[in-house]
This record gives C-alpha cells, structure tokens and sequence, in this order.
C-alpha cells in the first residue's frame, strides 16, 4: 500500500476580498454623489476607501503569500486556529463531521485528551481552554476558513490510518 502524499490548505481570502471591495465601493460612491444627506459625506467616503482598500490588499496579500491554514500529512494534523503543534496521529483515535447546517465541523477526537494536554508545552496547554474550537476531547476544524470544499479536507483526514 502506498503512503499517502501530503496535504496542505490554504486559508480562505473570498470573503475578505467581497468586503473590502464592497467598503471601497461604497465609500467612492459617497465620494461621487453629490447631495448625500450625511454633512460629512467626503470624510466618510474618503474613511471608507482607505479601510475597505487596506482589507481588500491584505486579503489579496495573504491569498498570493499562500498561507497555510491546514496541513494533514504522515506526522499528523496542524491547524493553525488550534494555536499549538502538530497532533501526531498516533493520539487520535478518529475524525468525523459534525456541528450544524450553518456552523459545519470537522471533528478530530483525542484518544487521550488529558495525556495529550499534560504532554504539550506550558504555552500551548495555557491556551487550550480559552480556545473555542478546541472541547477536549475533541479539537474542531472549520472548514469555511480554509480555500478548498469541505469534502477535499475529510478526504485528507481519512487518507491517513488514525492508529
């Protein structure tokens, strides 16, 4: 049997664009029109321009940087959302969709989520209760943050045998 190849993800920048451009566009438009009913109108407009054009440049940037979101591959998973270091496989014991319609999730059960927490670094084990998508023993995957269907990333996660 062959190994599976690695996986890697990008984070999702769509949304980011779509309201930048939609914040610029607005603001030219108060620019543009004349006898709004806001006084301060070319203020505003001019506000709205340069906070929808710096959200739609970093989007922009962060989708040519490529920056990893997700990254699933024979040592394990590494969310960047979860803030901690690659769970190895070998701790998981299985990966399944969950939550709701609206809020969809990609589950990664722990085999043994205290054993897991005790053997992180100081730093990583603070963070873990103040981080919502992580409810021992499951840790949370948000698909809708990530540029690739939800379908491609459960396809990843199960490519790899959970031990």
């Amino acid at each position: 049997m062959t190994e599976p190849r690695s996986y890697t993800f990008q984070t999702a920048t769509l949304h980011g664009k779509v309201i930048g451009a939609g914040v610029t566009l607005l603001g030219l438009s108060m620019l543009l029109i004349p006898d709004l009913a806001v006084e301060d109108a070319p203020l505003v407009g001019v506000m709205m321009i340069v906070v929808g054009a710096t959200f739609f440049y970093m989007s922009m940037r962060r989708s040519m940087t490529g920056e990893v979101r997700l990254t699933v591959d024979a040592e394990g998973v590494w969310f960047r959302d979860w803030r901690m270091d690659t769970v190895p496989w070998h701790e998981i014991a299985d990966v399944y969709a969950g939550g709701s319609r609206l809020k969809s999730m990609i589950c990664v059960e722990l085999k043994d989520p205290k054993g897991f927490a005790e053997r992180l670094p100081e730093d990583q084990r603070a963070r873990l209760s103040r981080n919502p998508l992580i409810r021992m023993p499951v840790l949370r995957i948000a698909p809708k943050m990530i540029a690739a269907p939800a379908e491609a990333i459960f396809k990843a996660l199960r490519a790899f045998p959970t031990a």
